[in-house]
């Protein structure tokens, strides 16, 4: 599950709030689960945006992960079958 977000306001992405599509530059991954999941996003996506981002945490640290649409889909493409 994703929602488009302003990248200025990526901080704020896992607050219930809403902005107008035309300013939203990002996508937030909020949930991504199973096989594939990531892949799978970009083929649900309802339109492109400029960025792609996601938390993950590693070792017990939280940090935000943001990429280009062109480098998340680069890197999700080693995983495609």
């Amino acid at each position: 599950m994703g929602r488009p977000v302003p990248k200025d306001d990526l901080g704020k992405a896992d607050e219930f709030l809403a902005w107008d599509r035309d300013v939203c530059d990002v996508w937030f991954v909020w949930l991504g689960v199973g096989q594939r999941a990531l892949q799978r996003f970009l083929e649900v996506a309802p339109f492109k945006l400029p960025y792609v981002a996601w938390h993950r945490k590693k070792q017990g640290v939280e940090s935000m992960k943001l990429w280009t649409w062109e480098q998340y889909d680069r890197v999700t493409k080693r995983f495609r079958r």
